[in-house]
């Protein structure tokens, strides 16, 4: 009869044994970080990283959890830009291979719903440089690999960058290699797609709109307003000058992922009440509308750029 260890006793052996791995084998470093990118609001993908997106004709075929595989590349040395090596027979235009942006890799596989990272560990030190030339080699291929052509192009550009022979003929072998650690797990694409929309346009710049009462009394009565937004981050602020009720300041916050703005507007004369304003941005980043309220009475608001 074979004998367990005691739990408390296998989560110290478990603890160790990550420790070591982190301690010898780390996860290769970009130290300045510029070549990283920042999805979701908690995903941080380096140059390298696999993204295996879930489910598809893929899974179906190599009867796998995964149905295709990308890879995360870093800057382009030619135009600074974030860009990706995507792979595939059945997107649109039917292209095989491509390198594109962030938001375009994201919109073109959103069917997938979710995607899940995985890491090459830090014994293979990466060189970027040669990721991005090997990927724009592959990418121009009419024909690559055998079985799934996207893990074959993501390997071989991985193996070109590292110098280690790195062999996939399907995405779910990125998972069961001991050489790959998962990073990110179950990354929901639409939301992650919202906030790279959202942080492309952002919200900072002019804006004209008006305001409209609930109240029986004012129906059919609006206030017009042009809006100055500057953004860092998540915090708004700026001033709007309202053709009702003269000039006025603002503060709030912007959720890049969700779209939702909120802000408080004070006017700069005496005898006004704080003024606040929730709503949301649609996913063009030149429309937004929601409600206002002060104490008891309340409105609606749209503006647009």
């Amino acid at each position: 009869m074979q004998r367990r260890l005691p739990q408390t006793l296998a989560k110290v052996l478990a603890f160790a044994l990550l420790l070591v791995m982190a301690l010898f084998f780390p996860s290769p470093s970009f130290a300045d970080g510029s070549q990283n990118l920042l999805l979701g609001g908690n995903v941080v993908l380096q140059p390298g990283d696999v993204i295996n997106f879930k489910g598809g004709g893929g899974a179906f075929l190599s009867t796998g959890e995964y149905g295709h595989t990308g890879m995360y590349l870093g800057s382009d040395p030619a135009t600074g830009k974030k860009i990706f090596l995507d792979f595939t027979t059945n997107k649109p235009g039917s292209f095989r291979g491509r390198i594109t942006g962030t938001e375009r890799f994201l919109a073109d596989n959103l069917r997938h719903g979710e995607f899940n990272v995985y890491r090459l560990d830090g014994r293979y030190p990466l060189n970027q440089q040669k990721l991005v030339e090997s990927a724009k080699t592959i990418a121009t291929n009419k024909n690559f690999g055998a079985l799934i052509d996207c893990a074959n192009a993501a390997s071989r550009a991985l193996s070109a960058a590292t110098g280690v022979s790195i062999v996939m003929v399907t995405p779910d072998g990125f998972a069961n290699d001991q050489r790959f650690t998962a990073t990110s797990l179950s990354v929901d694409i639409k939301t992650a797609l919202n906030e790279v929309r959202h942080e492309v346009r952002g919200v900072s710049g002019r804006w004209q709109g008006a305001y409209y009462y609930d109240d029986p009394a004012r129906v059919g009565v609006s206030g017009a307003f042009s809006m100055d937004v500057q953004q860092q981050g998540s915090s708004i602020s700026g001033s709007i000058v309202d053709a009702e009720a003269g000039s006025a300041s603002f503060s709030g916050i912007f959720n890049a992922a969700s779209g939702q703005i909120q802000f408080t507007k004070n006017y700069n004369t005496s005898g006004h009440n704080q003024i606040v304003y929730r709503g949301a941005v649609d996913s063009s980043g030149n429309t937004a509308a929601g409600r206002w309220s002060i104490g008891s009475y309340t409105g609606s608001w749209q503006m647009h750029r």
